[in-house]
């Protein structure tokens, strides 16, 4: 089958992305979800997950709900493709549990999803960080030659997939989404975010904006646009996740409304 192209029209949607693991992107996808789910209707969807472990798996579809929930608005929630037992790479649980994780197969459920619904603008939440593997498949390039990266030999920093196997950068390359990428705010952002946002932009992969998560530092938000040539939406501090305080951080997420457009159908 052929990959799926997006259609002129469809409702548009964010790709929420990580500098690294635990940087806050549930947090901030349902900061994102109530900020704009009592305007527009919003669906979420986390296609890979590693870390769920245990008999009855800890589910990031799951805090989602419980935390629109508790500010106090719906969203259509659609549960994990991949679901992975271990807290490693995707790669490495999926191995593991005998499973190979196709980013076409992804790429085609997200098209046919939005095919049925075109009027839900969908927050699709990543793994990890935006070069963390997804499986081994190695592809053949022209000439039958495995494809690889710019740079240096098998490098997956240029525009083609990695010799060693695919990449969520080439799942987001393959969805062709707008990118809200999740960066600490605190000492080595810069120098994440920043190789972050390199990798993005060889890529050719669209970024609308960065959401620092923690407490502000206005030195490194300051960098990271100076540097990056990009726009710091918001910066996360810390909150109890009560309703009140996630209404209220929710009130005062995007003030600028920048990420609106985004996920409002056309």
């Amino acid at each position: 089958m052929g990959r799926p192209t997006r259609r002129p029209g469809a409702g548009l949607s964010l790709f929420v992305a990580g500098t690294d693991t635990g940087v806050g992107k549930t947090v901030v996808s349902a900061l994102l979800l109530s900020r704009y789910a009592a305007e527009l209707e919003l669906a979420y969807w986390k296609p890979i997950a590693s870390g769920a472990g245990g008999p009855q798996p800890e589910r990031d579809s799951s805090t989602i709900a419980s935390l629109v929930s508790r500010a106090g608005v719906e969203v259509e929630i659609r549960l994990e493709m991949h679901l992975l037992r271990d807290p490693v790479s995707p790669h490495l649980a999926a191995r593991r549990e005998g499973v190979t994780i196709d980013i076409d197969e992804i790429a085609r459920a997200w098209a046919d999803w939005q095919s049925v619904s075109p009027e839900r603008g969908v927050v699709i939440e990543g793994a990890g960080g935006v070069m963390v593997p997804l499986n081994e498949k190695q592809r053949l390039g022209r000439g039958g030659a495995v494809s690889g990266g710019g740079g240096y030999a098998g490098s997956p920093l240029g525009s083609g997939r990695s010799a060693g196997g695919e990449l969520l950068i080439d799942l987001m390359a393959l969805l062709e989404l707008p990118v809200l990428l999740v960066a600490r705010s605190t000492l080595g952002t810069i120098n994440h975010t920043l190789l972050t946002l390199d990798a993005l932009h060889r890529r050719g992969i669209p970024i609308a904006g960065v959401v620092l998560n923690g407490p502000a530092n206005d030195e490194n938000r300051q960098a990271i646009e100076s540097y990056g040539d990009v726009q710091v939406i918001a910066t996360v501090e810390p909150f109890e996740l009560t309703s009140s305080s996630l209404c209220a951080a929710a009130a005062a997420f995007d003030p600028a409304g920048d990420l609106r457009r985004h996920l409002q159908y056309a």
